[in-house]
């Protein structure tokens, strides 16, 4: 026959355990959401720079598709079509070095919600269908979707530059 002390310590211990293995599901739970927040924010600062790039006159300013360091699509503060139709016949895997990212990327340009085209309506990720000019995202798998819109000049107007960027 048990004695009454060794019931009650058995009741301690697996009040003890359960106790101590909520605490270690919110805890897990907690560092989980944590990340995944920090996540977000890094993808949010890497879209940030890499916008930041594409408006910039890249590197050197008068870059070529041979002469290419860093890749911007703006002269004098004015989006440069010569710049832009070099972008879009680099290859996209090779891009990512040019823009210092390692995150997928589709960007385009539009005017009062319309998408403009030069001599393409997007470029990016090839997973993006982007017929008839209708840019189209539902494809994609990501866990981080960031969107950064940014006016630039353009033939004498202001135009937006879209991009998205995604983990």
């Amino acid at each position: 026959m048990l004695s009454k002390k060794a019931q009650l310590w058995m009741t301690d211990f697996i009040i003890g355990f359960l106790i101590l293995s909520l605490g270690i599901t919110f805890f897990v739970k907690f560092a989980y959401d944590t990340m995944s927040e920090d996540k977000f924010l890094a993808v949010q600062k890497e879209a940030g720079m890499v916008s930041d790039f594409l408006l910039g006159e890249g590197v050197p300013s008068n870059w070529t598709n041979e002469t290419l360091v860093r890749i911007g699509l703006c002269t004098k503060n004015q989006l440069n079509k010569t710049k832009v139709l070099n972008f879009y016949n680099l290859d996209y895997n090779d891009t990512w070095t040019y823009l210092s990212t390692n995150h997928d990327y589709f960007l385009f340009f539009q005017k009062n919600n319309s998408v403009i085209n030069i001599s393409r309506c997007g470029y990016g990720n090839p997973e993006v269908s982007y017929d008839n000019c209708t840019i189209d995202l539902s494809l994609l798998e990501y866990e981080n979707l960031v969107k950064i819109n940014r006016l630039v000049t353009f033939n004498k107007t202001i135009i937006e530059l879209v991009l998205y960027l995604w983990d």
